[in-house]
C-alpha cells in the first residue's frame, strides 16, 4: 500500500519541488539563514507537489484505464476515494505550512492551489492554456521560495527559465505515449530558450560558477536527444531531474559553489528512486 502512495504521489518528482524553494532561500538569504522557516517551506512545496499528482490520476482516471491500467488507480490498488482525500490532505497540509511562513506564502500556496485544481479538471484539455498553467505553477513554486522575506520585481527572471523550461517537458508529457514530431521540435525549442535565458542570466551576473553547472546540465540535454525516437518517457523522465541542475544554475548566480552543490545533489536520490517509482 505505502509503494502505491509513493507512485501516486511520484515521489522522485518532489526533489525538483524542494530545488525550486530552495533558490529562494538560499539567494535572499546572504549567509543568515532562516533555518526555522525550512521545514515548513519544504512541507508546503512537498505536498503541494504531491496533491498535484494523486489529483492528476484522479481526473485522469477513465484515460489510465485504457492507456495505463497496471497504475495505482486504474488497477484497483488504490481506490478512487483515498485518492481523493489524499488529495484535501495534501493540499491542507501544504497550505497549514505555508501560514506557518507568513501571509505573503500562504498567498502564493492558495494562488497555486486554485491553479492546480483548474489544471487538472479543466485547462489541461486546452493545450495552450494546460502548458501555460503548469508552467505558471512552476514559476509560483519559486516564487514561493523567495516569499520567506517580502518580494520584489527583482526576483522574477530567477524563476523564468525554470518556467520554459517546464512548458517544453508538459508539451512532451501531454502526449507521452503518441508524441509526433511537432511535440519534439517545439520540446526542443523551449530547450533551447531556456539556455539562452540562463545565458544571459549568467551574462549580468558574471558567474563563472553557474557556468559550470550550465555545462553539467547542457551534457544531460545532450545525452537526453538519442531518445527522441525511441523512449518518450525517458526523455522526459530526464528532463524532469534536469529541473533540479537547472534550479543549481540559477542559484548559483549567487556565485557560492556550495548552494550549486547541495542543489544539484538532489539528483541523487531523486533518480536513484526512479528505478523503482516512475516520475512522469
Amino acid at each position: 500500500m505505502l509503494k502505491n502512495i509513493f507512485q501516486l504521489v511520484r515521489f522522485p518528482g518532489i526533489f525538483t519541488s524542494f530545488s525550486n524553494v530552495l533558490i529562494g532561500f538560499f539567494l535572499i538569504s546572504n549567509g543568515n539563514f532562516e533555518f526555522n522557516v525550512l521545514p515548513f517551506l519544504l512541507t508546503a512545496t512537498g505536498f503541494l507537489f504531491a496533491g498535484t499528482m494523486v489529483m492528476n490520476d484522479y481526473a485522469d482516471h477513465k484515460i489510465d484505464s485504457v492507456e495505463r491500467p497496471k497504475r495505482p488507480l486504474p488497477s484497483g490498488k488504490i481506490s478512487r476515494n483515498t485518492a481523493l482525500y489524499l488529495t484535501i490532505v495534501c493540499f491542507s497540509i501544504a497550505n497549514l505550512s505555508a501560514v506557518m511562513i507568513g501571509e505573503t506564502s500562504i498567498i502564493i500556496s492558495l494562488l497555486m492551489t486554485g491553479l492546480i485544481i483548474s489544471y487538472n479538471f479543466k485547462l489541461k484539455n486546452i493545450t495552450s492554456a494546460g502548458i501555460f498553467t503548469i508552467s505558471a505553477i512552476r514559476f509560483l513554486n519559486i516564487i514561493l521560495g523567495f516569499s520567506i522575506v517580502e518580494l520584489s520585481f527583482e526576483i522574477l527572471p530567477y524563476a523564468i527559465p525554470v518556467a520554459i523550461y517546464v512548458a517544453g517537458i508538459s508539451i512532451l508529457a501531454k502526449n507521452e505515449l503518441n508524441t509526433n514530431s511537432k511535440d519534439s521540435i517545439l520540446n526542443k525549442i523551449f530547450l533551447i530558450v531556456t539556455i539562452a535565458s540562463v545565458i544571459y542570466l549568467i551574462a549580468q551576473d558574471y558567474s563563472w560558477i553557474s557556468i559550470i553547472f550550465l555545462g553539467i546540465f547542457s551534457i544531460l540535454m545532450f545525452f537526453s536527444l538519442k531518445y527522441y525516437k525511441t523512449n518518450i518517457s525517458k526523455i522526459v523522465t530526464i528532463q524532469i531531474l534536469g529541473i533540479i541542475l537547472l534550479d543549481a544554475i540559477i542559484v548559483s548566480l549567487s556565485n557560492e559553489f556550495v548552494y550549486g552543490i547541495i542543489l544539484s545533489s538532489l539528483i541523487i536520490p531523486a533518480y536513484i528512486i526512479t528505478k523503482k517509482l516512475y516520475i512522469t
